[in-house]
């Protein structure tokens, strides 16, 4: 794993990052230089926002907060999470294919909802899939991390949210009302 932290826009030529995807390894790193344009999650994890913060003493604090406090993907404490399921490998192959459809509560949908109007743009499985573990703590939903996949493939499904792209290049939006 190459770890990459650099403060935007002073990102380098970035081709140590580069060398390592060539010789099969994987990126979690700022959205700066190239892997702004290169990210995708099939070869490692952004960090940041992908926008510029100059000096601004708040941001610096945000980031170096310790996880607890800068993550909401930790479950609540009743659900059991597998080694499995802690990792966040979820392909866009994936996305088509609910083996046992889960009977979600409208409260379940209206989060699911709210945070799909969240994305500013189309979104990948793995993006929405991330947020929707973010969720989890926040809005007290209190699901593993395969029904929470299972949400969004039944998402997809149903037509609550819209595939465009193909191949490796897959986003969903909300579908309009």
């Amino acid at each position: 794993v190459w770890i990459n932290t650099p403060r935007r826009p002073w990102e380098a030529s970035g081709t140590s990052g580069m060398k390592v995807l060539v010789n099969g390894g994987i990126n979690l790193s700022e959205l700066d230089g190239w892997w702004a344009e290169a990210y995708t999650p099939e070869v490692g994890w952004a960090l940041g926002d992908g926008l510029e913060h100059g000096d601004d003493p708040a941001w610096d604090a945000a980031e170096a907060a310790p996880p607890a406090e800068a993550v909401e993907a930790t479950p609540p404490a009743e659900v059991e999470v597998t080694p499995e399921e802690a990792e966040p490998s979820v392909g866009e192959e994936e996305a088509e294919g609910v083996t046992e459809p889960i009977d979600f509560s409208e409260t379940e949908w209206a989060i699911f909802t709210q945070m799909m109007r969240g994305f500013t743009k189309p979104a990948s499985f793995l993006q929405i899939f991330d947020t929707l573990r973010a969720q989890r703590k926040a809005q007290q939903l209190v699901r593993t991390n395969e029904q929470l996949r299972t949400m969004v493939k039944q998402a997809i499904n149903t037509g609550l949210i819209e595939r465009s792209g193909r191949g490796k290049r897959v986003y969903y939006t909300l579908r309009p009302e």
